[in-house]
């Protein structure tokens, strides 16, 4: 084993697969969920509820009249289940 990787996030993994691509063998070592924090609590998930509430205010906002719009209300555990998808 040429190269061992602590964690699964988005550096570890570029580094895995640098090391690949250099001809060299890596192992990924993880403790929690496969993709670290960005990819399953952190970013990614938080911008799946930035964008509905981004969807939403547009829906409230709209500035063209001949194109009607509506927001009914939020299901917050219906986007908290996408999210967590």
């Amino acid at each position: 084993m040429d190269l061992a990787v602590v964690g699964s996030g988005g550096a570890a993994m570029a580094a895995a697969i640098d090391a690949s691509r250099a001809g060299r063998s890596a192992a990924v070592v993880e403790r929690g969920s496969r993709g670290g924090t960005s990819v399953n609590v952190g970013c990614v998930p938080s911008k799946t509820l930035l964008a509905a509430a981004g969807a939403r205010h547009g829906a409230l906002t709209n500035p063209f009249p001949g194109l009607p719009t509506g927001a009914d209300i939020v299901d917050l555990a219906a986007l908290v289940a996408q999210k967590d998808e």
